[in-house]
């Protein structure tokens, strides 16, 4: 899967091998508390069938934000609007009640925060899970 990274500077978007502006960030959706427009990049990324990684400098912090993520993609998805179908439209059920599954397997068992996310079409990746929490998450 190709890895394509991008550098978002106020409301600019570039793409950071080339420095070249790619476009300026105009939401299409409210959303209450999200500093940086971190959740609306990563709702953008997933209305157009993408994924994202988002780099977080904490455990606290990378957890944080999924559950922030996962939280705004549930609102928006209940949402009886075009943009809430289109969240549910990309948004897999069998697969997430799949990992879901794997997780709950786990000899840890789910880890609660990774399955309130996991929920959403959200997980977070960091040093303080299992391997297998790892293997499946990737």
């Amino acid at each position: 899967i190709p890895l394509t990274e991008y550098l978002k500077i106020n409301s600019s978007v570039y793409e950071a091998s080339s420095l070249e502006l790619k476009y300026n960030i105009q939401p299409i959706v409210k959303i209450k508390s999200d500093p940086g427009d971190v959740i609306f990049l990563c709702l953008e990324a997933l209305l157009a069938g993408h994924s994202v990684l988002v780099f977080c400098p904490t455990r606290s912090w990378c957890e944080t934000c999924a559950q922030q993520i996962a939280t705004e993609f549930r609102r928006i998805g209940y949402e009886k609007s075009d943009i809430g179908l289109q969240v549910r439209a990309q948004l897999d059920g069998n697969t997430i009640s799949d990992v879901l599954e794997q997780l709950k397997r786990c000899p840890a068992g789910l880890d609660q925060a990774l399955g309130r996310s996991v929920a959403f079409g959200v997980a977070f990746h960091h040093a303080g899970l299992t391997m297998d929490e790892r293997d499946i998450v990737e």
